[in-house]
């Protein structure tokens, strides 16, 4: 990706959020809850910490780190966001940024969190390094990512009814691989080579909880940026076919009157030295 695309792609994302940023706390946002917890423990946030919430949509992450009795800032690209996230979280800051330039001084932070922000990003690479120059010694920076449709029934679900009825070329920018930081040795690279020592990954499951199948689609729709852009892209006739496909498929994940789809998510963490 050269630079124009990376501008192309980050004003695509930042559009997209936008679009979305009033209904996700109700929506997506149930999803990626499921994650919280497990993510700030692996952060190790406690009382006291300088905890940086690095794309922090509407807070979620940032309201877990304040009832852990931290000091928590948080950044987001979209405005919109960050609209919601003051509202929401109050006894926090919030501010609109540049994951790749944040505005603070080397060794701010104790812990910087990132709740399935990296695949958003054009360049994760460059934002570790940034993430590792504002954290402290021995700072702890913890990501989360979903895993890809191998590891994912949620997503493979998807992904074949749009493979049978659909198309999977939809016009969307240049970006990274969506599901490539939910894979572990490219997790790992990606803290290593920003310079982090103690690289570990863990799988936490995730799972979407619809109270009707052909629902199935709602979690990409209400809270998805290039996923939503895919199914929006399909005309009116194969986007019908898809959704019945996929409620047709999410009948194998009832659970008594619910269906329950696992689609687990990846932690990853790194510990700054020196």
């Amino acid at each position: 990706m050269g630079v124009d695309e990376h501008e192309r792609f980050r004003r695509f994302e930042r559009d997209g959020w936008s679009e979305v940023a009033s209904r996700y706390h109700g929506s997506f946002g149930a999803l990626t809850a499921q994650a919280t917890e497990p993510l700030l423990a692996r952060a190790g946030v406690e009382q006291g910490a300088r905890v940086l919430d690095l794309a922090c949509g509407t807070g979620l992450l940032a309201a877990g780190a304040l009832a852990r009795g931290a000091v928590v800032t948080g950044v987001d690209l979209v405005p919109a966001m960050i609209d919601e996230a003051r509202a929401r979280v109050p006894a926090a800051r919030f501010e609109t940024a540049d994951a790749e330039r944040l505005p603070y001084d080397d060794g701010a932070f104790d812990v910087v969190v990132c709740g399935f922000g990296v695949l958003h990003f054009p360049r994760p690479e460059l934002v570790a390094v940034e993430v590792h120059r504002v954290l402290a010694a021995g700072g702890r920076f913890a990501f989360s990512a979903w895993r890809p449709p191998e590891h994912s029934p949620y997503l493979a679900l998807v992904g074949e009814a749009l493979r049978r009825h659909g198309r999977l070329d939809a016009p969307l920018p240049p970006g990274p691989p969506p599901y490539r930081l939910g894979n572990e040795d490219a997790a790992i690279a990606l803290l290593v080579d920003a310079g982090f020592a103690e690289p570990h990954t863990m799988e936490v499951p995730v799972i979407v909880r619809l109270s009707d199948a052909t629902d199935v689609l709602a979690p990409l729709l209400e809270g998805g940026v290039r996923s939503r852009k895919v199914l929006e892209a399909q005309t009116p006739e194969a986007l019908a076919l898809v959704h019945a496909d996929a409620a047709r498929a999410a009948q194998s994940f009832r659970v008594g009157d619910r269906f329950e789809i696992p689609r687990p998510a990846l932690i990853a963490s790194g510990v700054r030295r020196g």
